[in-house]
């Protein structure tokens, strides 16, 4: 009676410290990660550009302006091809 009990011990805690260990360690590892991070780092900034087109001298020409920072991103009118 005494060696089943025993038994019965041993297996109830290693059943314990198996189960805590697998519950620890999704938690730590989720801890570890922020996925805002990485949503802000995700962010398309292309739609705040915006193409200006002109005819200048015979030929079409756009610029990029950015909205957002409210500047002219190419110094320069580009021929389009």
């Amino acid at each position: 009676m005494k060696n089943i009990m025993r038994k019965k011990c041993y297996l109830l805690c290693l059943f314990t410290l198996l189960l805590s260990s697998c519950l620890l360690v999704p938690t730590s590892a989720s801890e570890m990660v922020n996925p805002s991070i990485f949503q802000e780092a995700a962010t398309p900034y292309t739609s705040d550009i915006v193409k200006y087109y002109r005819m200048h001298n015979g030929k079409l020409q756009y610029r990029r302006y950015n909205t957002k920072t409210k500047k002219w991103v190419d110094p320069y009118w580009i021929d389009v091809k």
